[in-house]
């Protein structure tokens, strides 16, 4: 197991949280090798806030889960993302993350915005399903 604690004296106090590290690593690794067919896809995770697509660098903790599988967050992400994690940009590129796989981290009433965007619709991904909708 894996501790994580805060610097902050009175929130280290308060609470700690134990990740189970290589339990975790373990079930990403048994799915992986039992879906093959994900290794050397495109994708990424990304949000949806504000009328803008939020985009993630490679290393960020969704995109690693993702990289866990096999799947590529295109190193343009990286780029544009330039010293920040994140880069936002307008649904008129939805070009940009018309990937594989596109793994959404958003709720109910942004997915229902999302959905109805022609941007959107008119992407493969929306047209293939190649979406994961987390909430």
């Amino acid at each position: 197991m894996q501790t994580v604690e805060t610097l902050n004296e009175g929130l280290k106090r308060a609470y700690t949280l134990t990740i189970p590290s290589k339990a975790i690593t373990a079930k990403v690794d048994a799915a992986a090798a039992a879906h093959p067919q994900f290794r050397d896809l495109s994708g990424t995770a990304a949000y949806f806030q504000n009328g803008q697509i939020v985009g993630y660098r490679s290393m960020d903790g969704a995109n690693r889960l993702l990289a866990g599988f096999g799947i590529k967050t295109p190193a343009a992400f990286d780029q544009i993302a330039g010293s920040s994690d994140r880069f936002q940009i307008s649904p008129e590129r939805f070009d940009l993350f018309d990937l594989d796989v596109l793994f959404w981290l958003v709720e109910a009433p942004s997915r229902a915005a999302i959905e109805a965007l022609p941007s959107w619709q008119n992407t493969r991904a929306a047209r293939e399903g190649r979406a994961i909708w987390a909430s």
